[in-house]
């Protein structure tokens, strides 16, 4: 049950890859966030910052909101206020004139940076924009990861090692004692000698 408290990449990515079905499955998931997209009312989700898309999920009372939106469609984002007052909210717009409007960050700063990194990358004809394959394995440690001796040469894969990639909560470190899963999921008590 820690999983749930912190996710490690491979279930992210997991997740990622089941819910936004139109999207390649081998697209590597760089973060993902807790944000809101403001429609006629605030749809309270999660949006993933992949590679070359920009997905967002919500599921209020069985009510799904899914958004994709790959980089090259869009044209600008900024960083944006709530009521004029909050500075929590990213505005995207696209190609055919949409406009997004995910609200209710936590670290708003961090989501942006990320995105608009990610943004110039795919979209970006310069080569100063590009960003070489360990750049973004660096976000993706930096996303994912609490000690700095990661090794992301397995993430071809995506198959990386869940004791290592535990998801930083809000800039805590979460001290996790790991059980015996089997023992948990059957019932049974090692402890005690047979």
């Amino acid at each position: 049950w820690y999983n749930f408290l912190l996710p490690s990449y491979k279930s992210r990515l997991s997740q990622f890859q089941c819910t936004f079905l139109d999207i390649p499955a081998n697209e590597k998931l760089v973060d993902d966030f807790i944000c809101a997209l403001h429609r006629d009312i605030l749809l309270q989700g999660r949006i993933y910052l992949a590679v070359n898309y920009v997905a967002f999920y919500s599921n209020i009372l069985g009510y799904e909101t899914v958004v994709t939106l790959a980089y090259r469609d869009i044209v600008a984002m900024r960083k944006a206020t709530t009521i004029r007052l909050f500075p929590n909210a990213i505005e995207v717009y696209t190609r055919d004139g949409s406009k997004y409007f995910f609200t209710s960050f936590v670290s708003r700063d961090r989501a942006y940076k990320v995105m608009k990194r990610l943004w110039l990358n795919a979209t970006g004809d310069a080569d100063e924009h590009r960003l070489p394959w360990q750049d973004i394995c660096k976000l993706i440690k930096e996303s994912y990861t609490i000690s700095n001796d990661v090794n992301l040469s397995e993430l071809e894969d995506a198959d990386l090692e869940e004791r290592d990639l535990l998801k930083v909560s809000g800039g805590r470190i979460w001290i996790i004692i790991l059980a015996d899963r089997r023992n948990w999921f059957t019932g049974k008590d090692n402890s005690k000698a047979t």
